[in-house]
């Protein structure tokens, strides 16, 4: 797991955000142990802290991961950790300038890094967008000191996360089946959004997006955005902030979805059947979705576009035969998006 956190450069004059960034595995046992209590410490600090998690590929498997892995590989590769085990960075833009253990995160260290301030203020609101199946993201960043703030490489990133996410069972081998905070999609991407100009003193920049709810998600109403304002080559963190998570409005499809594979016979079968057994526990009746398979890249690629009615409450089964194999090994998911 890994924790990132900064030293200002201007003169500030508002409290900084604790930006926390993990690296940490479903499959990791150190992290089983240390996740409970570094997210307590977490969890009562939240008004000062911006938790981000990355499920990554080591040291074994980790659905989260599967889900994304492109881009926890690029935000990975630019936080330099080699090693899960409960690590956290308590910088990339640290104080602390060295990643720490998450099991040694302490009440004083919070209080130490709380202590910082920065010259920047930020808000950050979220709204899900029933109508076009999006998270739409509002980011405002306030320049509170009496200088301008050179763009001086500074970016702003933003995360779209997953502030619970619950399995019926182990995910991974260390028998956690409860993540928090974990980053789902960045946006627009992991490169963020460059901040070209200077901000004036006392100017406030304002910045929207738009950005398709992604098709894995859980449970949208633990859907949560972070944004903070970061300069990746000299590792300074500005300013963090959040929009936590927001009970549910709206009419939002929700299918519970199981399905089976049939029609396999050996090495020698080129296609496969795939059953699904859906159910429609949402407040809408379901007339339409895609069918996709989730190729290795990550990409959907639709096998069958279904037009039916499903009542609210309504179960139906829908088999989707010759489903094509690749030579060698197939790793098959399948996943339905654009619900009605």
């Amino acid at each position: 797991s890994l924790l990132l956190l900064s030293m200002p450069l201007l003169l500030a004059q508002v409290p900084k955000k604790i930006l926390i960034e993990e690296a940490t595995q479903a499959s990791c046992a150190p992290c089983a142990s240390v996740n409970p209590g570094f997210d307590a410490i977490i969890s009562s600090n939240i008004d000062k802290m911006v938790p981000v998690k990355y499920q990554v590929w080591w040291p074994g498997y980790d659905p989260m991961y599967e889900e994304n892995p492109l881009e926890v590989n690029a935000r990975i590769q630019t936080l330099g950790p080699t090693s899960t085990g409960g690590l956290i960075a308590p910088g990339m833009y640290a104080n602390l300038g060295q990643m720490v253990n998450a099991g040694t995160l302490t009440q004083a260290m919070v209080d130490q890094m709380a202590a910082l301030t920065s010259p920047i203020s930020m808000t950050v609101e979220h709204t899900l967008n029933d109508a076009d199946g999006t998270v739409d993201i509002e980011v405002s960043i306030t320049n509170e000191s009496a200088s301008d703030i050179a763009a001086n490489n500074y970016r702003l990133m933003v995360a779209v996360q997953e502030d619970t996410m619950e399995y019926a069972s182990p995910p991974g081998t260390n028998g956690e089946m409860e993540f928090h905070w974990v980053m789902r999609k960045f946006v627009p991407d992991p490169n963020g959004t460059a901040l070209t100009s200077a901000i004036g003193a006392g100017e406030t920049v304002n910045f929207t997006f738009s950005q398709p709810i992604p098709w894995y998600t859980k449970d949208l109403s633990f859907v949560a955005v972070s944004a903070w304002v970061e300069n990746p080559n000299t590792r300074e963190m500005l300013q963090a902030e959040r929009s936590t998570n927001k009970p549910l409005t709206g009419n939002f499809p929700d299918l519970a979805v199981s399905y089976l594979l049939a029609g396999y016979d050996g090495y020698c079968d080129d296609a496969v059947d795939i059953t699904f057994d859906i159910r429609n526990d949402g407040e809408e009746e379901v007339t339409s979705f895609d069918v996709n398979a989730v190729l290795p890249d990550g990409s959907l690629q639709v096998i069958n576009s279904w037009t039916g009615n499903i009542a609210v409450g309504g179960e139906e089964q829908v088999v989707i035969a010759d489903v094509p194999l690749a030579i060698g090994a197939n790793a098959l998911t399948a996943t339905i998006t654009n619900i009605n």
